[in-house]
């Protein structure tokens, strides 16, 4: 669901929707934007985040790799979001329609 018009870069924020209209989205802030090896496309690594703000570290077991972000994702799968008010979402189960994706919507 990512946005191609938007410019994918270090320090943006991303959400990554399982679904449409998914109200309890992955979050995240990118931390390096690099050419897929396999492909023809662009791999994230990204901070995880909880919904209070919280950095969850690492998904995926690190099978020896790092713990602090998740690594090599694939940059289709995330949207760019805004900034997310961390203060505001923190009291909401349903946290997803409190974002705002850049160039258009989720």
């Amino acid at each position: 669901m990512a946005h191609e018009m938007v410019s994918i870069v270090e320090k943006t924020w991303v959400a990554q929707y399982a679904h449409e209209g998914d109200r309890r989205p992955q979050l995240g802030q990118i931390k390096d934007v690099y050419p897929d090896p396999c492909g023809d496309g662009l791999l994230l690594d990204v901070v995880l985040f909880a919904h209070d703000g919280r950095k969850l570290g690492r998904a995926s077991p690190p099978m020896g790799g790092p713990r602090g972000f998740e690594p090599a994702c694939a940059a289709e799968r995330w949207t760019p979001i805004e900034a997310p008010d961390f203060e505001a979402m923190s009291a909401l189960y349903f946290y997803g329609d409190a974002l705002k994706p850049i160039g258009g919507s989720a």
